[in-house]
């Protein structure tokens, strides 16, 4: 198992392959919290063949996987494998220059990682987001518009036509 803030090390088909997994059966989300006062950065893949979220697992050996039954119109159980801050910092500087579909929202969920990894250590004066008193007003703004860009390049359908 990885340390924490450990960064796993991947071959160039582990990368291309998760990638693919992200983009095509993945979700890149910031979640906020009904107040707007706290961000959790999500990515999950789901699939109805549990071998295929195992091998991701296997592969990356963090996440956890949640399967959803009972589903209406006689449809397949879901299997979903969830990663969150900690997890996702050990893999995604790897897969990111692979992926395509969803490369816009884990380029911004990674500038609110480096957010609130500033939050929780007090800032730096090295970020390009300036510094930020722990828990600051300012940091909140920065990942409010980053959830709602990431939230924006989620929506369904078509987009600026």
């Amino acid at each position: 198992m990885l340390e924490v803030g450990e960064q796993i090390v991947l071959t160039e088909v582990e990368k291309t392959w998760l990638a693919c997994a992200i983009d095509c059966e993945g979700s890149v989300e910031l979640q906020r919290n009904r107040n707007g006062a706290s961000f959790t950065p999500r990515i999950r893949i789901s699939n109805t063949c549990s071998e295929f979220i195992e091998t991701a697992q296997q592969i990356l050996g963090c996440g956890t996987i949640s399967t959803q039954g009972n589903l209406p119109n006689n449809r397949k159980d879901t299997h979903v494998l969830s990663f969150y801050s900690n997890d996702i910092r050990t893999f995604l500087p790897e897969v990111l220059p692979y992926m395509i579909i969803k490369r816009p929202q884990a380029l911004a969920l990674s500038e609110a990682l480096e957010i609130l990894e500033l939050r929780k250590q007090g800032g730096s004066l090295s970020n390009p987001f300036g510094w930020f008193p722990k828990g600051s007003e300012e940091s909140r703004k920065w990942l409010e518009v980053i959830y709602l860009k990431i939230k924006d390049l989620n929506k369904k359908g078509r987009r600026g036509a």
